[in-house]
């Protein structure tokens, strides 16, 4: 991702977390334990920018989790540092915008906005969602078809892309 990311747990609680790849396997450095109060800042340079993750974040202690989630996003450019709270990551707005709008860079060139018809039918500023699946992978924002509409999957859930 080309940045550092600092986490500060502003719980009451031990956060516990780590970052796992599509291979199921923890990223170098991401199995993370934080005290109260306490900051960590770590490197992102293990993460590859356009690959999934997924995020796995508890809080307490081995012996009771107050509260436990899972997150999974695509890793987007870091150009600088990035820095979040533990009650951030549990609520994943922030973190998710984030994602968004690097997913939104990289496929905008991909759309071809224009007045199209389809079934007879008329659609205003629309494109047709092949073309962009296409797009992806051909130049390579995304490794497969399953991917490419994944990442646009990601996007129509946050009210970005609109089917009609």
């Amino acid at each position: 991702m080309g940045g550092q990311i600092s986490i500060k747990n502003d719980e009451s609680q031990l956060f516990a977390g780590d970052i796992i790849n599509v291979q199921g396997d923890i990223v170098e450095q991401w199995n993370v334990k934080i005290n109260p109060g306490e900051t960590l800042s770590l490197d992102d340079k293990s993460l590859v920018v356009g690959d999934q993750y997924r995020i796995r974040m508890m809080l307490g202690n081995d012996q009771l989790m107050a509260k436990e989630d899972d997150l999974i996003l695509f890793a987007f450019k870091n150009h600088g540092s990035l820095s979040f709270t533990v009650s951030e990551l549990f609520a994943k707005d922030k973190i998710s915008s984030l994602e968004v709008e690097y997913l939104f860079e990289q496929i905008l060139p991909g759309i071809r906005i224009e007045d199209t018809v389809f079934h007879g039918k008329k659609y205003a500023q629309s494109f047709f969602a092949k073309e962009l699946v296409t797009y992806l992978v051909v130049h390579e924002v995304a490794s497969s078809v399953e991917d490419a509409v994944e990442k646009c999957r990601v996007l129509a859930e946050a009210g970005v892309l609109v089917f009609l």
